[in-house]
């Protein structure tokens, strides 16, 4: 887990690589989709999106067009609280960056870690991608982790259930780290559609208020094996 080589994209936050063991864990194969969180909502155990609109489409979350498409505009209360209603929880950091690369330093989830481009992840809308918002979960097949794990870079950064700590990776356990005991932000993983491709590296890591929500962050769930 982490990066052993430095660089001008690399966050100090991602030293020392270290060793982990991990008890085996399942991962869901996408993120979690607009139609999938609505079935909690419509059952009362999720509240709504802190907005129904994504960048470009002002009718996103209750259009049946978008159901195949990330659910976006939620909390890290509202994912942690939808994961437990599904039956499973929010993975914990160490375990979303073994999902994506596996068991070997990959710089990226996909089979050729020296190439990115919209090819493989939906990401980096400027001037020169073609993407300007979320894109159908799933829909980017050469993008698929070891596990055979889909859109783990791009398309919509992920909470995960570690609290965050630049330095967290000094003194992390040895087997199935949890994070810190306490912080004042989530970690985000993956990368989304508005991020430069240094963010799509799979031991890039990011921080987010818990309570704030944003129409590039969604999430996944994870159970034990």
């Amino acid at each position: 887990m982490g990066t052993s080589n430095a660089g001008d994209w690399v966050g100090d936050d991602e030293f020392p690589q270290h060793m982990l063991y991990l008890d085996g864990f399942w991962m869901d194969g996408t993120e979690v989709t607009n139609s999938q969180y609505r079935k909690c909502v419509l059952g009362a155990d999720c509240s709504e999106p802190h907005s129904d609109a994504s960048e470009t489409r002002k009718d996103y979350f209750n259009n049946p067009a978008f159901d195949d498409f990330p659910v976006i505009q939620v909390d890290w209360e509202q994912a942690a609280t939808y994961c437990a209603w599904a039956g499973r929880r929010l993975p914990t950091e160490a375990e979303w960056e073994k999902a994506a690369r596996g068991e070997h330093e990959r710089k990226f989830p996909w089979a050729d870690d020296t190439a990115y481009g919209p090819f493989y992840a939906n990401f980096g809308v400027d001037d020169d991608w073609p993407n300007a918002d979320t894109t159908a979960v799933g829909s980017i097949p050469p993008g698929i982790s070891p596990y055979r794990i889909m859109d783990m870079a791009g398309n919509v950064y992920e909470w995960t259930a570690d609290w965050y700590s630049a330095d967290y990776y000094s003194n992390t356990p040895a087997e199935n780290p949890q994070g810190p005991d306490q912080g004042t932000a989530r970690v985000i993983r993956g990368g989304g559609w508005s991020s430069d491709w240094v963010f799509l590296r799979t031991a890039s890591r990011l921080s987010f208020y818990p309570d704030g929500h944003s129409n590039d962050i969604g999430f996944r769930c994870a159970q034990p094996e």
